[in-house]
């Protein structure tokens, strides 16, 4: 088993003991946003098929990073993310809200990453009709996303 791997299952296993699943605190990163902000309870990372994911959420709030890869560590260049999707639901002040950017939409913005954690700032495009109508140039957003967990 790989270091890294071997670091998320020791985090997974002792945040599965000390913590509730769904905890209030903000260990885990925060992403903000013109108009608020919310702490991540819990990041997931690892491999989703080939590409690396980081899936960080809080109370209504998702950021998913996406980084292509061929499902190794090796294969995948952090410094090049793929995708970025900020979804807001439950009974958040946003709830239908969507955001993304995909790299085929041109430039990704900042991103400092690698397999534990990622950090960036960048606009997204709205992906719902609630987004479109609310902020139809976009939100720009930062993110720092620190992974809890793994990803089964």
């Amino acid at each position: 088993m790989t270091t890294f791997k071997m670091r998320l299952a020791a985090c997974a296993m002792i945040a599965a003991c000390a913590t509730p699943a769904h905890s209030e605190g903000g260990d885990a990163g925060q992403v903000s946003w013109s108009s608020g902000v919310s702490s991540f309870s819990e990041a997931l990372c690892g491999f989703s098929g080939d590409d690396f994911v980081m899936s960080a959420r809080s109370q209504g709030v998702r950021l998913r990073l996406g980084f292509k890869g061929e499902g190794t560590l090796d294969s995948v260049n952090f410094a090049d993310i793929s995708s970025v999707d900020l979804s807001f639901r439950d009974e958040h002040v946003l709830s239908g809200h969507r955001y993304a950017r995909y790299s085929l939409m041109g430039e990704m913005g900042e991103i400092d990453a690698n397999p534990e954690n990622a950090t960036g700032a960048l606009t997204l495009r709205p992906g719902s009709a609630e987004a479109l109508d609310a902020r139809p140039d976009g939100l720009q957003i930062s993110y720092a996303v620190e992974c809890t967990g793994e990803i089964f």
